[in-house]
């Protein structure tokens, strides 16, 4: 009788055993299914990862991923290399094929990128201008001499019109460098529109005095030399507007966006456009506005 209740309790406690060595293994396998659904959310809203479709994305190359994207989440102060190499250097003919060197090679990179990423356009408003800009000039100084002083005016004078351009066609130049760290609802709102066109109102304020120092500084021009300006007045007025205050306008507006404009919008945006867990990819608290 006692073996009979021996070999009960022990078949009971192995029956105990077994159901909650069943319950921990279910348990960690639902968790594991919890973490990859969590993964995978996080890989579909990750733009680096996922390029709008259904599924993640898995075969972009290391390439991809640490020069092309990397150059990416910089390109619009990379855009704007060409404008300085065409005021810094002093010839003309260097200056116009050297920057038409670096907005071809931007074209090129934001051209690949939208190969395998949809939220990249095929063509930014801003490396357009600069490489058809540079292409007419340095085509037409073949034949036409044209005075560096002039180079300057001639290229804040294109930035202002592809400015007016964009705005009129209803895709302001400012959106394509945001777009890309926003989802596609944020970016199909009103707000984030409304928001993208005073960004690019704000931008066409500066390009406007940059142009208006450029033609201004040409008052101080008595004739030209090649690579030389020879002025005969005021050669600090000449200086100033022709390169030292377009820096300066530049610069302030650059950081007026991000200390003013840029918080505005971070705040304004709050509840409708919140920052994705995927902005952790770029650096932590990064928000669709620290793009511009």
């Amino acid at each position: 009788m006692v073996k009979i209740v021996s070999g009960i309790n022990w078949s009971h406690k192995n029956h105990i055993r077994n159901h909650i060595q069943q319950i921990r293994h279910t348990h960690k396998t639902d968790k594991y299914k919890t973490e990859m659904s969590m993964s995978s959310s996080r890989d579909l809203n990750n733009p680096l990862i996922n390029n709008g479709s259904e599924e993640p994305e898995h075969n972009r190359t290391i390439f991809q991923e640490l020069v092309i994207d990397r150059i990416i989440q910089h390109q619009m102060i990379i855009s704007f290399i060409p404008f300085i190499l065409i005021t810094s250097i002093r010839n003309e003919i260097v200056a116009l094929w050297t920057a038409f060197g670096v907005s071809l090679f931007n074209i090129i990179v934001v051209f690949y990128a939208s190969t395998y990423r949809s939220d990249i356009e095929k063509l930014y408003w801003l490396d357009a201008s600069f490489f058809l800009t540079c292409l007419v000039l340095a085509i037409t100084s073949i034949f036409v001499y044209i005075p560096t002083t002039w180079l300057n005016a001639l290229t804040t004078s294109t930035m202002v019109a592809m400015t007016l351009v964009s705005m009129m066609a209803g895709r302001p130049w400012i959106m394509q460098f945001a777009k890309h760290k926003a989802p596609k609802e944020v970016v199909e709102s009103k707000d984030f529109k409304v928001g993208m066109y005073i960004m690019t109102s704000y931008w066409l304020l500066i390009f406007a005095i940059m142009c208006a120092c450029g033609w201004s500084a040409l008052i101080f021009v008595e004739s030209n030399v090649k690579g030389q300006a020879i002025v005969l007045s005021n050669k600090i007025a000449y200086n100033w507007l022709n390169s030292y205050a377009q820096y300066v306008v530049l610069g302030v507006g650059v950081v007026f966006m991000k200390a003013v404009l840029i918080p505005y919008f971070k705040n304004r945006g709050k509840g409708e456009s919140k920052a994705l867990s995927s902005d952790s990819y770029y650096g932590e608290n990064v928000t669709i506005y620290d793009s511009l």
